[in-house]
């Protein structure tokens, strides 16, 4: 495997056998050790490990983080920058407790990937050799008891740009932009900045599971804080392509809000997506990237607000918001006009819109004020004369008839049914069977005066 990358190992044109294997098995922790087939860089950093404190809400809070080029204590970790294809060295230098450097996203061989528990954890200094072949946003932090690691401030932003270098997003027409700015958005939980820096490590439950930040950022910029500073406000004018990189530095979802402008998302976790698309709200989650693509037409300032979201039960944890400043004349574009129409007969007259015009409020009603005329009046008929037979008696305008007076139906009677007693029910069931022991009582009583018939004829015989 390539000390450089993992992926284009024919174009680097380093190859090793995995180099000492007992060090990956053995040794969780070294001091200095030296890079496999370290190789001439093209850019190089250095990640020196500094503790300080930032007053909240008037108390002080612990953070840890690398210093800036210059020495400053800023958090988050200074922004790094580099060329797709360029090999670039990132010396940690941790000074206090043990803590390596892990480059999200990219895919440098297990010695340079800097995840403490699977390959080692550095106490004296380690250079992490890598080649990033893939365009895109990234960030870098502490692998090392992650979630408090990460919670104290340990990482920073990483950007590649394509071989041409900034301008594009990836290199393509598509991506291209004129104003860029990386916006890195957590949170702290205050109560786990007096833990120890191994807590938790022995499996004792310290809360590194729990998320419920009391401190909202972007670029560190805690709360109100925000709208105001510096390292947030995106300054731009009427026209240009804002590229908006955004990193969820949170352990949790947060939903991010463009201020009313429509963002055009084209890539994630340095990645270009297939088509992009675009929307007036994105939910990211813990550790993704989008690059959004911002085209604001008028001036004004437009708030983009980031709005966290407890992981389990769903309830906002807070806002917080920075602002896009943009000045210049308004350029929005006016609505397209569509082309006449053209048919064999000329061009198509369309339905014209409604135009104003006097009078068209007036109240005065439209029916005829005068009743229509039923008939004309015919001349008597003369004396001799039947009237049937008179030519005048003939109408000379339709007969209107009279209205007919809507006869209301007949109601019928109402009958009234008396409700039956248990006795009388019980009568009409028995009915029957009285009945029919009747007419067998009366067939008995002839066959026995047959009978009786029969036997006095016999005595007489």
């Amino acid at each position: 495997m390539s000390d450089v990358t993992s992926t284009h190992d024919d174009e680097v044109g380093f190859f090793h056998q995995p180099q000492a294997p007992d060090l990956f098995c053995v040794a969780t922790a070294v001091g200095s050790i030296d890079t496999p087939n370290r190789v001439e860089p093209d850019v190089s950093f250095t990640a020196k490990f500094f503790s300080d404190k930032i007053e909240l809400d008037g108390k002080d809070v612990e953070f840890w983080t690398f210093e800036a080029d210059n020495g400053d204590h800023l958090f988050p970790a200074p922004l790094r920058r580099v060329r797709a294809g360029q090999v670039f060295h990132h010396t940690i230098k941790p000074s206090k407790h043990v803590h390596t450097l892990h480059h999200h996203g990219m895919e440098p061989g297990p010695h340079d990937d800097g995840v403490g528990h699977m390959s080692f954890e550095v106490s004296g200094s380690y250079t992490y050799q890598i080649r990033p072949m893939d365009p895109g946003t990234y960030f870098y932090h502490c692998h090392v008891n992650t979630p408090l690691h990460f919670e104290m401030g340990m990482y920073g932003g990483f950007i590649v740009d394509p071989p041409s270098g900034p301008g594009t997003v990836y290199g393509d027409e598509a991506s291209r932009y004129d104003v860029e700015a990386f916006w890195a958005f957590g949170g702290w939980d205050v109560r786990k900045h007096d833990l120890n820096q191994a807590a938790g490590f022995d499996g004792q439950d310290v809360g590194l599971n729990v998320w419920e930040p009391q401190y909202l950022h972007i670029n560190g910029a805690f709360g109100d804080a925000a709208t105001t500073s510096r390292r947030v406000t995106i300054d731009a004018q009427t026209g240009q392509t804002v590229c908006l990189r955004l990193l969820n530095a949170g352990y949790s979802v947060a939903r991010v809000t463009f201020g009313g402008l429509e963002a055009e998302l084209i890539g994630s976790d340095g990645r270009a997506f297939p088509a992009s698309f675009k929307v007036d709200q994105w939910l990211t989650s813990g550790a993704e990237r989008y690059e959004a693509l911002l085209r604001p037409t008028r001036p004004g300032t437009y708030p983009i607000t980031v709005e966290f979201f407890h992981y389990i039960t769903g309830k906002s944890l807070g806002v917080v918001t920075g602002n896009l400043v943009v000045t210049g004349p308004d350029v929005t574009p006016p609505p397209p006009v569509l082309p006449h129409v053209e048919t064999p007969a000329g061009p198509v007259v369309v339905a014209p819109p409604p135009v104003a015009e006097p009078g068209l409020g007036v109240t005065r009603s439209t029916a005829p004020q005068t009743a229509e005329p039923v008939s004309t009046p015919a001349p008597e008929a003369p004396a001799d004369e039947p009237a049937a037979y008179h030519p005048a008696t003939t109408p000379t305008a339709p007969t209107r008839p009279a209205p007919a007076t809507a006869k209301k139906p007949a109601r019928k009677p109402v009958v009234k049914v008396k409700a039956k007693t248990k006795r009388e029910h019980e009568t009409e069931r028995e009915a029957p069977v009285s009945r029919r022991k009747q007419r067998l009582a009366k067939k008995r009583a002839a066959a026995r005066r047959r009978a009786a018939a029969k036997r006095k004829a016999a005595k007489k015989r």
